[in-house]
């Protein structure tokens, strides 16, 4: 019985870590939504508002899959860990340089290589445990279409 409290803690942390990340560079990019709002965007951007609703489930699935990989591990394994945090850590530096300093080509070239991160983090998830490798999946495909949108909006409002 205590191990599974231990258990159910540990996927209540393993999701808030990525949950209060987001909350905070929410905070730090207050105005963002507005920002978006005024920016040229090709056709197939979506508006403002999706995007607090996709991060918190792309949070959560991150998070659940973190936990389902470290309990399929026989090892705790330092480098996908560390992947892990790594990713998350651009994550949310990616939000700070879209729109704080509004670098729109960096972002890009930040959108490009998280996914590239996130795709050998599936491989290596997926490879320990289907499951939590596949609940990366719409996270992956998120960034490859955040990477398309974010050069179009660089070619659109700095080219």
């Amino acid at each position: 019985m205590n191990n599974e409290k231990n258990r159910i803690g540990e996927l209540i942390i393993d999701i808030l870590i990525p949950l209060a990340g987001g909350l905070i560079i929410g905070f730090l990019i207050t105005n963002s939504g507005q920002q978006y709002g005024q920016l040229i965007k090709p056709s197939f951007a979506p508006p403002s508002w999706i995007f607090r609703v996709v991060w918190p489930i792309l949070y959560i699935l991150m998070g659940i899959s973190y936990n389902i990989y470290k309990h399929k591990t026989k090892s705790d394994n330092l480098k996908v860990n560390l992947l892990y945090y790594f990713q998350l850590i651009i994550n949310f530096v990616w939000s700070f340089i879209f729109f704080r300093l509004r670098l729109y080509g960096i972002s890009f070239l930040l959108a490009v290589f998280l996914a590239i991160l996130v795709g050998i983090l599936f491989y290596k998830f997926f490879k320990t445990d289907k499951v939590s490798g596949l609940l990366l999946v719409p996270y992956l495909l998120w960034l490859i279409y955040a990477s398309v949108l974010s050069y179009f909006i660089w070619m659109l409002n700095e080219m």
